[in-house]
C-alpha cells in the first residue's frame, strides 16, 4: 500500500469542483499578476460573480461552473491564458463585453505570462450523466478500467464518476470541448482544447488524460492543469469493450 504522505507529486492549489458552494477560495499567488490599465466595470458586483453557460448558449445554473466560464477564481494559482473564447450564441451581451475586455488587457501587456491553465471552457468537472456516458465511447470504454499512475497501481475510473487512487479518491468525467486543439499533441493543447480527454481531478489538482489505445498494453498521458506536469498510465484490466 502506498502511504498517504507520499503524494503523486506536489499538488497545486484546487481551482474548481463539482459546485461553487464546495470549492475553495484563490490560493496566494507567489507571482501576482501584473498591473492592469484602468477600466471600468460594469455596475453593482457584475464583476463578483462567474459567468456560467452551457456551450450550447443557456444559463448553466444556479451555484454551477459553467460549460464556459468566465471566472477570475479559476486563476488563483495561475494566470489566465490570452485569446480566451468568446460565449456562446445566445450568451448575455455583458459576457461578451467582459471577455474581450480581459483579452484586451492580456494582449495590452507584452509581458503577460504564459499561462498553462483552461481558458473559458474545461473547468466545467462533472461526474458523467447516463446521458453523457451513452453518447461518448470514451467513457464508456474506460469505465470499470484499472491503471498504474507513474508506475504504482490502484488507479482505477470506478462506475458513476468515482476516481480511486492510492492518494486518495477523486472524480472523472469528460471534458467539454474548446474550440481548435483537436489534432495539437502539445501538452499545452490537453490542457486548454483538449477534445477527446477525460479528466481525473484528485490530491487537490486537475488533470487532463488522453489515451493511447493502440498501445500494447494501452497506456494514458495525463498533464496536470496549471503547470503542464506529466504523468504517465499503463493499462491494468478492466472497463468497457472498444469503440
Amino acid at each position: 500500500p502506498i502511504s498517504p504522505h507520499i503524494s503523486p507529486y506536489l499538488p497545486i492549489s484546487p481551482t474548481s469542483s463539482t459546485s461553487r458552494a464546495a470549492r475553495p477560495g484563490p490560493s496566494a499567488h507567489s507571482d501576482p499578476l501584473p498591473r492592469l490599465p484602468s477600466c471600468r466595470l460594469p455596475p453593482d458586483g457584475a464583476s463578483r460573480y462567474g459567468i456560467e453557460y452551457t456551450l450550447q448558449g443557456r444559463p448553466q445554473g444556479v451555484m454551477q461552473i459553467g460549460e464556459w466560464s468566465l471566472d477570475k477564481r479559476h486563476y488563483g494559482a495561475d494566470h489566465p491564458p490570452r485569446g480566451l473564447q468568446l460565449p456562446p450564441d445566445g450568451a448575455n451581451a455583458a459576457a461578451f463585453w467582459l471577455t474581450r475586455a480581459w483579452n484586451e488587457a492580456s494582449a495590452g501587456i507584452p509581458a503577460w505570462p504564459d499561462s498553462h491553465s483552461m481558458g473559458t471552457v474545461g473547468w466545467r468537472r462533472n461526474k458523467p450523466t447516463a446521458d453523457e456516458l451513452a453518447a461518448s465511447p470514451l467513457a464508456r470504454r474506460v469505465e470499470g478500467s484499472r491503471w498504474s499512475w507513474s508506475g504504482v497501481a490502484g488507479f482505477e475510473f470506478a462506475r458513476g464518476g468515482e476516481l480511486v487512487t492510492p492518494w486518495g479518491k477523486g472524480v472523472w468525467g469528460l471534458v467539454s470541448k474548446a474550440a481548435g486543439g483537436a489534432e495539437d499533441p502539445s501538452k499545452d493543447a490537453q490542457v486548454k482544447a483538449c477534445a477527446d480527454c477525460l479528466f481525473a481531478d484528485f490530491a487537490n489538482a486537475n488533470h487532463n488524460v488522453r489515451f493511447s489505445w493502440d498501445a500494447d498494453p494501452p497506456t494514458f498521458r495525463s498533464v496536470r492543469v496549471g503547470d503542464l506536469q506529466e504523468v504517465a498510465g499503463k493499462w491494468l484490466g478492466g472497463g468497457g469493450p472498444a469503440a
